[in-house]
């Protein structure tokens, strides 16, 4: 994975959208649909789950509500990928906030698989949130 987000935003080579403290939200360079927002931390964090520190985090969930009640129109998708086997192309997180219509191709459809059995699935995030409090 490489960089380029966080270079851009060191850099300040980004159109702003709006700011705070720890967040900022730019417009994406290569955008899904007209609008496409994204919002991220100013400094470099790799993952979600990377951001320990309560105020960032915090700060980073406010200006999402801002782009989300402010700047997207009615109808949006957020995404995140988090990780190289979720597609995370650029080591830096971020939020992909897409305003939609029903003229745009995207397609963000889930399949359903019908062989996953709930009940094993609870138990595995059971036995891996115990042995991480070890």
């Amino acid at each position: 994975m490489n960089n380029e987000l966080y270079e851009s935003i060191k850099n300040k080579d980004y159109h702003l959208i709006r700011e705070s403290i720890y967040s900022i939200a730019i417009l994406d360079k290569r955008p899904a649909t007209k609008g496409h927002i994204l919002v991220m931390p100013k400094m470099p964090i790799e993952t979600f789950g990377d951001i320990d520190n309560k105020v960032v985090r915090g700060d980073l969930m406010a200006l999402m509500h801002k782009v989300a009640t402010k700047d997207m129109d009615k109808d949006y998708t957020i995404v995140c990928h988090n990780g190289e086997s979720a597609g995370q192309t650029d080591s830096q997180v971020h939020f992909h906030f897409i305003p939609r219509d029903d003229k745009d191709n995207l397609n963000f459809d889930l399949p359903h698989d019908t062989s996953i059995n709930v009940d094993e699935v609870l138990e595995d995030i059971k036995v891996k949130r115990a042995e991480k409090l070890k």
